[in-house]
């Protein structure tokens, strides 16, 4: 059976570095924090959504990383709202 929970401090410590994908790579730890109470809460697949639809509304705003705003639209995406321009 995989594992499905990971440990927030391991998860923000490899997004920070910007090892999974870099539109992490220079995030405040604090909006990794916002994202993963809000939506992820240290799920890998849940992250792995999250990232998804980050990557592809950052590449719509021509975006390299992720910033607070356009986190708040994925969420809000996530949450069953539509997303308005957020950069």
């Amino acid at each position: 059976m995989a594992v499905d929970r990971v440990w927030r401090p391991a998860l923000a410590c490899a997004a920070g570095r910007g090892r999974e994908c870099p539109i992490y790579e220079h995030v405040a730890g604090s909006l990794l924090a916002l994202i993963d109470d809000c939506y992820a809460h240290g799920c890998f697949r849940e992250w792995a959504s999250f990232t998804h639809s980050a990557l592809a509304f950052c590449h719509e705003q021509h975006a390299a990383t992720l910033t607070e705003p356009i986190a708040r639209a994925v969420l809000e995406l996530h949450a069953g709202g539509e997303i308005e321009h957020a950069a």
